[in-house]
């Protein structure tokens, strides 16, 4: 999220506090703060720096400061990496906040945080994880790492300071077995209408049922309140299948609010496709942008989906990688069909990716390259674009 594109007038475009990290890091210990074992939390987080407090699954939004004590130390009980992101954002407020295991090591660290960033209000796209959990930690530093659980209560408790900023997007990334439904309820609790546009929910173990507990931020509860959430990404999570994106697709708001939706590497089969071919068919749909990586769509499932991409009046692009497309003669089985259903001059679809066999290649350009639409062409060897999809128990 390093964009600052779209910002109001008078923010200026600022580097992206916090390092996010790589992937999940092995722990040498990790621990949890005997006051936040029993649940979500008496709604306050109290950090050494001024922390943050208020009900953080319905507090009225309150104005937050910077009231952290003028100089800060490891005797505040927070890391060297937690003091140095502090002290950038005092010298230069980000547009881009992460927080994550690399930087940070405790709910102290988020919290003091939080507080630095809150006065300035610059923070547009906010990423909290990767966060491995109890087993997981930066392997180079020596101060223990709390819970992917206690970490997120924490940042839910301080929902009144970040519920006030003009959120473009909000990520959880690679938080371990944490419950989601808190995120949710938080995230309900934010005031609707212009602002946040994009929640990503990458890699949190997602099934049908936190599928359902995401919907009311779909919903838009009148016809002039626009919903919470229009741009929806739940990649990384295999266990939502065809089930739940029935109930996704079918939920109120879903039509004509989502916008962009991506489903990379969920268990979704030909099944899936099919129920994405009849969204974008429908009357009033809004998506705009489509990603379905890694999916088991197979090759009728991406032709199905490219032949409903041709005729949908407001999708831009659609992204089908990794499906199924290496089988032999690509050019006769999968792209002569899609030349003829991209011919005709199309209403939206300005880009489509695809996979294609490496040895295909040059007749797949040459095959595409007088379409009305650019067409990106993956290798099906490139990073083992093909290889079998995990599908859970």
């Amino acid at each position: 999220f390093g964009s600052s594109s779209g910002l109001g007038a008078g923010v200026s475009p600022m580097k992206i506090w916090g390092v996010s990290a790589a992937g999940s890091r092995r722990a040498a210990v990790a621990r949890e703060p005997e006051g936040q074992k029993n649940g979500i939390g008496d709604g306050t987080c109290d950090a050494a720096a001024g922390g943050c407090a208020g009900d953080w699954a319905g507090a009225q939004p309150t104005a937050s400061s910077s009231s952290a004590k003028p100089s800060l130390g490891p005797a505040d009980g927070l890391s060297p990496g937690c003091l140095r992101l502090i002290a950038r954002i005092k010298s230069e407020p980000p547009v881009d906040l992460r927080l994550d295991v690399s930087t940070l090591r405790s709910t102290a660290d988020l919290c003091a945080v939080l507080a630095a960033a809150g006065g300035a209000g610059s923070v547009r796209t906010l990423t909290f994880g990767p966060w491995g959990g109890n087993e997981d930690a930066n392997p180079g530093s020596a101060v223990p790492c709390d819970s992917a659980d206690a970490a997120l209560r924490a940042l839910l408790a301080c929902s009144s300071i970040w519920s006030t900023w003009s959120l473009r997007s909000f990520a959880f990334v690679e938080l371990g077995a944490v419950d989601a439904s808190n995120i949710f309820s938080a995230l309900s609790a934010m005031p609707r209408g212009p602002g946040l546009s994009t929640l990503r929910l990458v890699s949190l173990g997602l099934g049908t049922a936190g599928v359902e507990a995401l919907l009311p931020l779909l919903d838009a509860t009148e016809a002039s309140t626009p919903p919470i959430v229009v741009g929806l990404t739940v990649s990384g999570n295999p266990h939502i299948t065809v089930i739940g994106l029935q109930r996704l697709l079918a939920a109120p708001g879903a039509l004509l609010g989502l916008q962009e939706l991506d489903l990379s590497e969920c268990c979704l089969g030909p099944s899936g496709a099919q129920i994405l071919a009849s969204h974008l068919s429908a009357f009033g749909c809004a998506l705009r942008d489509l990603t379905a990586y890694r999916c088991g769509l197979g090759v009728d499932g991406v032709l199905l989906l490219v032949a409903a991409a041709a005729s949908s009046p407001l999708l831009r692009s659609l992204s089908l990688v990794a499906n199924g497309q290496h089988s032999q003669s690509w050019v006769a089985s999968v792209g002569a069909s899609v030349a003829r259903a991209l011919s005709a001059p199309l209403p939206g679809l300005r880009v489509l990716t695809l996979s294609c066999p490496e040895a295909e290649l040059a007749a797949a350009r040459e095959l595409v390259g007088g379409l009305p639409l650019r067409v990106i062409l993956v290798p099906n060897q490139q990073n083992n674009y093909n290889r079998a999809l995990f599908l859970g128990d």
